[in-house]
């Protein structure tokens, strides 16, 4: 695995649009690893497997996401913990709690 020596170093906006791409396969990996487990939930062993790819692929993709501000999915917070995390920590905030 090595770098061609004829490629420059990326401009933001390259940097920012690799990024993008890269959240935007680890949304669809994701996905697809997440229906993966729900067909196939009699195979324990092969659950596990999926389950550790598919959060391989969401810290990836988090990472990814993160980096160019979240335009994919979100933070790293709705990454690991759900699309409803947000809004879960409103209703706590608004509460007084």
């Amino acid at each position: 695995m090595g770098a061609h020596s004829n490629n420059q170093p990326y401009t933001v906006e390259q940097m920012q649009l690799a990024m993008t791409v890269i959240a935007e396969h680890a949304v669809t990996l994701t996905d697809m690893l997440m229906i993966l487990q729900e067909q196939f939930g009699k195979h324990q062993d092969l659950c596990a497997y999926l389950g550790a790819v598919k959060c391989m692929v969401e810290v990836i993709g988090g990472i990814a996401d993160d980096a160019t501000g979240g335009d994919v999915a979100g933070d790293m917070r709705h990454w690991v913990y759900g699309p409803s995390f947000a809004q879960k920590g409103l209703r706590i905030a608004g509460s007084g709690r």
